[in-house]
């Protein structure tokens, strides 16, 4: 008689079984969406920081092109027209200025611009005043795309006519 008031004790603890097992599997196929999504993204900044990187790198070598075309001679920046847009291009072991689009590994575009620079009474730069015809200020931009967005760093430094041609 005392066997069928009491019910066994494993009855009621199959069903509880199964339902920590359902539960168990969805926190870890959560966790697991949540763990690839994370390495995605991670994965995608790793990337864009390399190309961000090496577009630093670019821009770096246009300033240094720039100086090394002055030094070359200074009719070689003078002789740009102000505010029209240029690319450098290596070839045959020295650095040109050419209108034509020039892609750095097929990815990046380096643009540079000249400006004049005026000097005013105290010959400071300035706005408006004096043309210096010795000096030009330069803007050099690399841009890229990537994820159908295009990211554009610049830099820009003065260029003088430090061996007065």
């Amino acid at each position: 008689m005392k066997n069928l008031i009491h019910k066994p004790r494993g009855v009621f603890l199959t069903g509880f079984g199964l339902l920590e097992l359902v539960i168990v599997i969805g926190v870890v196929s959560v966790s697991m969406f949540a763990l690839l999504g994370a390495g995605q993204v991670a994965h995608r900044a790793v990337g864009e920081a390399s190309r961000r990187q090496q577009a630093v790198f670019l821009l770096e070598e246009g300033m240094e092109a720039l100086r090394l075309l002055r030094d070359d001679a200074w009719s070689n920046i003078s002789g740009l027209n102000t505010g029209q847009s240029y690319a450098l291009s290596f070839i045959g072991g020295t650095w040109e200025a050419t209108t034509a689009p020039q892609y750095v590994e097929g990815l990046f575009e380096r643009t540079f611009m000249l400006r004049e620079v005026f000097r005013d009474t105290g010959d400071n730069i300035a706005t408006g005043g004096t043309l210096d015809p010795e000096t030009r200020h330069a803007e050099v931009r690399v841009s890229w795309s990537s994820r159908g967005a295009t990211s554009t760093i610049m830099g820009t430094s003065w260029i003088t006519n430090l061996f007065l041609e």
